[in-house]
């Protein structure tokens, strides 16, 4: 595994993102309303939190094609594994984006934070293809 210097600092934000989405989950998991639907109206919370999933899944796609090019080499142009992870990881950020728009609760600056750096992330992906 080489990373020239040049890639870094991507991976620097990369794994500082990964970094705050965990210490977010396990802060949610031990918190006294780990259900995150304690709001009124219920299904604001419930959106919330489902918009905090798909960006939990948005990154993690980033990440697993990220890992995969620092060991592998990455996939070639156009790959359907590459494309198909490009399609899904932008859909659930817009989603994740959306859902920190209307969602209530505690995880609407988490769900927006990591929706917008994954969408951010996404976009240059597919504008650099």
């Amino acid at each position: 595994m080489h990373l020239p210097i040049r890639f870094w600092p991507v991976f620097a934000v990369h794994a500082a993102l990964w970094g705050y989405l965990i210490w977010v989950w396990v802060r949610w998991v031990k918190s006294s309303s780990s259900t995150g639907l304690s709001v009124f109206p219920r299904f604001r919370g419930a959106v919330l939190f489902f918009g905090w999933v798909a960006a939990t899944v948005s990154v993690a796609l980033d990440a697993f094609l990220l890992i995969h090019v620092l060991f592998t080499g990455g996939f070639p142009f156009f790959h359907p594994i590459e494309m198909a992870c490009g399609r899904v990881g932008g859909l659930t950020a817009l989603l994740g984006l959306i859902a920190a728009a209307t969602g209530k609760g505690q995880l609407r600056g988490p769900t927006a934070l990591c929706s917008g750096i994954a969408f951010v992330s996404w976009w240059i992906w597919a504008v650099t293809l």
